[in-house]
C-alpha cells in the first residue's frame, strides 16, 4: 500500500516529537545527576552512552529521511538496531559490558593480524608496531575471557537483549536495502521504461519505504527512552509510553484504514 504524503508528514512529526522529547531528557536527567556515583557506575554509565549515540544517530537519520535517501537511511538504522539491542541486553545484565569489550579486542585482534596480508597494506598500518599492538590486544582479550566473557555474534546480541524478534523483522529487512546485493542495487539503480532500461545515479525513496523507516526510527527511540528512564527509575517513563500508544494507532490507521487519524496535537 502507498504511504500519502500526510501520513509520511504524520510520521515524521511522530518520530521528531520522540527525538526531540528524547533529547531534552538526556541533557536534563542523565548527563547532569546530581550523584557523581550514578555517572560513575559501569553499567549506568553505559546505558547512558548506549542512549546518547541511539540518539545522535536518531537525529542523522531524520536529516537523511527529509532528503528521502533510503539507502543512506537503512546503513544508519541498521546501526541504531544494534545499539538498541546492546542498550537493552546491558540494562537485564551488566557483565554484557565485559562481552562486548570482548567483541571489540577480538576484531581488533583480526585487524592486526591482517595487516600486511597482499600487497594492499593499510595505511595506518604502515605507522604502527602491529607486532606489540597485537600483543597488547590479545592480553586485553585473554583478560577478559578468563572471566568467561566471550565475543558476541550478532544473533547472539539479539538473544542477549531478549530482542529475537527484532532481528527477524526490521534487522533482516535493512540487511536486504542496504547491502549492495544484485537486487538492492536493481531496485535501487535501475528504471525500467517500456522496452528500454536506464541506470539511475541517484533514486529516492518511495513514500512506502519512508514510512518503514520513520515507523522503525519512531518506534526504536520511544521504546529507547520507555527502557532507560525504567532502568534509572527518572518518573518520565509515561510520557514515552503515550508516545507509544500514539504511534501504535496511527500505524494501525496506516495498515488497516489507510487514512490519518486524527493528530493528539490537536493540529
Amino acid at each position: 500500500m502507498e504511504s500519502s504524503p500526510a501520513q509520511i508528514e504524520e510520521y515524521c512529526r511522530l518520530a521528531t516529537e520522540a527525538l526531540e522529547e528524547s533529547n531534552r531528557d538526556m541533557h536534563r536527567i542523565l548527563l547532569y545527576t546530581e550523584d557523581p556515583q550514578d555517572k560513575a557506575d559501569p553499567q549506568n554509565l553505559a546505558v547512558a552512552c548506549m542512549y546518547a549515540a541511539i540518539i545522535q544517530s536518531a537525529r542523522d537519520c531524520l536529516i537523511l529521511l527529509e532528503k528521502r535517501s533510503g539507502s543512506a537511511v537503512a546503513c544508519l538504522l541498521r546501526s541504531i538496531v544494534e545499539s538498541y539491542v546492546d542498550l537493552c541486553a546491558v540494562i537485564i545484565d551488566g557483565k554484557y559490558i565485559d562481552r562486548m569489550m570482548a567483541t571489540f579486542y577480538s576484531e581488533k585482534e583480526r585487524m592486526f593480524k591482517s595487516f600486511g596480508r597482499g600487497d594492499d597494506i593499510p595505511f595506518d598500518a604502515r605507522m604502527l608496531d602491529t607486532t606489540v599492538e597485537l600483543e597488547k590486544v590479545a592480553a586485553e582479550l585473554a583478560t577478559i575471557e578468563s572471566r568467561g566473557q566471550k565475543p558476541l555474534k550478532v544473533d547472539e546480541r539479539f538473544d542477549c537483549g531478549e530482542r529475537w524478534g527484532i532481528y527477524e523483522w526490521i534487522y533482516w529487512q535493512l540487511c536486504l536495502r542496504n547491502q549492495n546485493n544484485i537486487g538492492a542495487l536493481e531496485k535501487r539503480h535501475v528504471q525500467r521504461i517500456t522496452d528500454d532500461l536506464q541506470v539511475l545515479m541517484v533514486e529516492e525513496s518511495d513514500p512506502s519505504e519512508l514510512a518503514i523507516y520513520y515507523d522503525a526510527l519512531a518506534w526504536l527511540l520511544i521504546d529507547s527512552a520507555i527502557r532507560v528512564h525504567e532502568f534509572l527509575k527518572t518518573g518520565v517513563s509515561s510520557r514515552y509510553e503515550n508516545q507509544l500508544r500514539e504511534l501504535l494507532t496511527f500505524r494501525y490507521s496506516v495498515l488497516q484504514k489507510g487514512a490519518l487519524p486524527p493528530s493528539s496535537s490537536g493540529s
